[in-house]
């Protein structure tokens, strides 16, 4: 709804008192125009940056622009030019846009990105995001660990310091307590007091956590009501448990074991475009790569 306004838009966007439009020229320098019903409007700038960074998650790559701002009349104008030919992908989480109704829910997610990007208690998903992209150009068995701290990360966030883990409030109380009690009874005991292993068991319980970490990650998704199988669970945890532990070995001249490494991959990758599709309150077609083939399914059923 520019008009004359963006020249050749290839994407553009309507927000309740604002919109956007994005296009590139012949020199590759892509073009965001932004204007307000409100005149001399502060928040178009914040507009453009929760874009930009809602098109880098449909993408499934970072983007290194530099961002040129300027403003004419009413309109706020970025100009923005990549530093580098092209960054790696990683998991997008839309199929590719082959139809018009994809295209249409491709726009639907950049919309709803593009506002939840721009709240401050949404930095955790977009540091997952970013731990993501920084994972890429790791060798494999490293990028693998870094996926798995992303979603371990992003889990810790929903469970306990979301709006989400409110509902959890009564739980962590009463583990609690019953960690407590069971500290207390072990220090009454006289006959365990002079024992050297006591202090161990007792620092120990002291430690335990609410929820192991495979458990937040049911946990989140239950509180995002998306469905965590025991594939994947059973996946991050392959991927995960021996180099976070200093164990790096890994046989690449194993094809079978390479792929399957590469299958577990992508299956943590799922869950995490599944808890930030959740978060952003998108419902619609995605990408499953933890099946082969990576078939498209409804999400979030």
């Amino acid at each position: 709804m520019f008009y004359q306004k963006v020249h050749r838009c290839w994407l553009k966007l309507e927000f309740d008192q604002a919109r956007l439009g994005l296009r590139k020229d012949e020199s590759k320098t892509c073009w965001l125009k932004l204007w307000s019903e409100i005149p001399g409007d502060p928040g178009l700038e914040k507009l453009g940056g929760g874009f930009l960074r809602a098109l880098s998650f449909p993408l499934g790559r970072r983007l290194h622009w530099q961002a040129f701002s300027y403003s004419i009349g009413d309109e706020a104008r970025i100009t923005l030019r990549r530093n580098i030919k092209a960054t790696k992908q990683h998991f997008p989480p839309l199929p590719e846009m082959t139809t018009r109704p994809l295209m249409d829910k491709q726009s639907e997610l950049l919309r709803q990105a593009t506002l939840f990007f721009q709240d401050p208690a949404n930095e955790s998903a977009l540091t997952a995001r970013q731990v993501c992209w920084d994972a890429v150009d790791n060798i494999f068995i490293t990028r693998g660990l870094l996926l798995c701290a992303a979603l371990e990360g992003l889990a810790d966030y929903l469970v306990e310091e979301s709006s989400h883990s409110a509902v959890l409030s009564p739980e962590k109380e009463a583990f609690a307590k019953l960690k407590e009690r069971a500290v207390q009874v072990l220090g009454s005991d006289n006959r365990l007091s002079e024992d050297a292993f006591l202090k161990r068991i007792v620092d120990g319980i002291s430690s335990f956590g609410y929820l192991t970490s495979a458990d937040k990650i049911r946990k989140a998704g239950e509180l995002l009501g998306v469905k965590i199988n025991d594939e994947e669970i059973e996946a991050w945890k392959k991927l995960r448990h021996k180099p976070a532990h200093g164990d790096f070995d890994f046989d690449f001249s194993n094809q079978s074991k390479t792929q399957l490494a590469s299958n577990q991959t992508a299956s943590v990758a799922t869950v995490l475009n599944k808890f930030i599709l959740a978060l952003i309150g998108y419902k619609g077609p995605f990408r499953d790569y933890g099946t082969a083939g990576y078939p498209t399914r409804s999400f979030p059923n």
